[in-house]
């Protein structure tokens, strides 16, 4: 009882203390359930009353590499089941946060162990004495946190609060569980083995068997490091993945739209083309109505008959529909576009590059307050072989930018920020190069296609 107690103790509370510690970083913005407080404290003490029991199979079975291989996977399945209980997201999610975090605690495990080898082997705990226990801990957990911060800032916090919009598929799960038999196995393996080699011989008289512990420590890091980095690189794939699935969807909606608009355009030219010979007629026939009054109707819908001709019809209508937008909201729009050299783009490309430019522009021009400031220019030229489109607007506030695109300011950061990654999407997809940055109060974004 005692034997399994100091086990359970010294082992297993110890160990599951860390782990937990990495899950709740790991799983931090996981899409929580209802009374989640509960459930978690409820899972805490879950599975420190399971580990009790399981210490005396720690003490009968756990000295041999299968025995301790099926414990930690024992314990790391309970695990995966309460994150299921306190999380509202899928099996593989909480196998793959779990996974996650398991990595980084035996990380963190076989990175002080490098550390303690040489710091016992040069004899800092020679003059601790009977505080030697209260010694030891305090060190052991002061690496422990630093450890845990240092991985979390460079590795865990980066991608985790995306985690719970990632969609998994097989792969992912393959992932997951090599990671946990990696893991489990490496570090059961070498654990084993040299606590067997210590009952037998102080491995620290024999400078052959420091070395030996300490490469083992060394590979063992270094496998781990592979885990994490293959689990965040995993990540990475992934979401990138989605995002061209996104922006592919995005570009196909917007060939949709530019049909269903162009529908629309026509019809209203339509309607103002008659509306404007009527005015004529009435002007020219009803002496009772003012040339003031018939003007000031027909200047009224003027505006739905100034379509550009750019050389380029989807541009045309595109144009139109921002034109009328402005006119709405008190924007001057100035656009000066030789569409006909635009040729090369299919309509859904056009559409979504050009609307994603203008909705971009549009939506910062509204938000300043000084009205005549409220100005977007569109340039579109040829020279020589180079085609050349740039696009100015004022804005208000602070404009950051990552990864050489502007950041998106709204909260929601997965799902939005998608318009300036089509634009660069789709310029590149024609062999185009583009620029965006801010001089002063002015955004600048420029796009250069090579013509040949």
């Amino acid at each position: 009882m005692s034997e399994a107690l100091n086990v359970y103790l010294k082992i297993l509370v110890e160990f599951l203390f860390e782990y937990l510690v990495f899950v709740a970083l790991t799983a931090a913005n996981l899409r929580k359930r209802d009374f989640f407080a509960f459930r978690a404290v409820a899972s805490v003490l879950a599975i420190f009353a399971i580990a009790f029991p399981l210490s005396f199979v720690y003490v009968a079975i756990g000295e041999t590499v299968v025995g301790r291989i099926a414990i930690y996977v024992f314990l790391y399945a309970v695990t995966v089941l309460l994150a299921l209980w306190c999380f509202d997201e899928s099996f593989t999610t909480a196998l793959f946060c779990c996974s996650l975090a398991y990595t980084a605690q035996n990380f963190t495990y076989k990175l002080w162990l490098l550390l303690w080898v040489v710091a016992e082997n040069v004899g800092v705990d020679s003059g601790w004495g009977a505080s030697y226990e209260l010694f030891y801990r305090i060190i052991y957990y002061t690496v422990f946190a630093a450890a845990a911060v240092g991985l979390y800032f460079m590795l865990i916090g980066k991608f985790t609060d995306r985690l719970s919009n990632t969609r998994y598929d097989t792969g992912m799960l393959a992932v997951s569980l090599i990671v946990l038999l990696v893991t489990v196995v490496l570090c059961s393996i070498e654990d084993v083995y040299f606590d067997k080699l210590a009952v037998e011989k102080n491995i620290f008289d024999d400078f052959t068997l420091i070395m030996l512990r300490e490469t083992g420590n060394i590979f063992s890091l270094v496998c781990l490091a592979i885990v994490m980095f293959l689990i965040s690189a995993t990540v990475r794939q992934r979401e990138m993945k989605q995002e061209i699935e996104f922006l592919q969807h995005t570009i196909e909606q917007g060939g949709r739209q530019y049909e269903m608009r162009k529908d629309i355009v026509d019809m209203v030219n339509m309607r103002v083309h008659d509306i404007k010979y009527r005015i004529n007629a009435l002007l020219a026939e009803n002496g009772s109505v003012s040339d003031a009054e018939l003007t000031k109707l027909k200047n009224s819908v003027f505006i739905y008959d100034s379509v550009a001709d750019t050389g380029n019809t989807l541009l045309n209508i595109l144009l139109s529909e921002k034109r009328l937008y402005c006119e709405q909201n008190g924007i001057k729009f100035s656009c000066m576009a030789d569409g006909g050299e635009l040729s090369f783009m299919s309509d859904g490309d056009l559409y979504t590059f050009f609307g994603n430019i203008l909705d971009n522009a549009l939506e910062a021009v509204k938000n300043v307050t000084d009205q005549s400031k409220r100005v977007v220019n569109l340039i579109v030229k040829r020279r020589n072989n180079l085609l050349f489109l740039q696009e100015e607007n004022y804005f208000e506030g602070e404009i950051t930018f990552k990864d050489g695109l502007p950041d998106t300011v709204k909260a929601d950061k997965f799902n939005h920020g998608f318009g300036v990654k089509s634009i660069r999407l789709i310029a590149q997809k024609y062999g185009g190069e583009v620029s965006m940055y801010v001089t002063g109060e002015i955004f600048h974004l420029n796009v250069v296609f090579s013509l040949n």
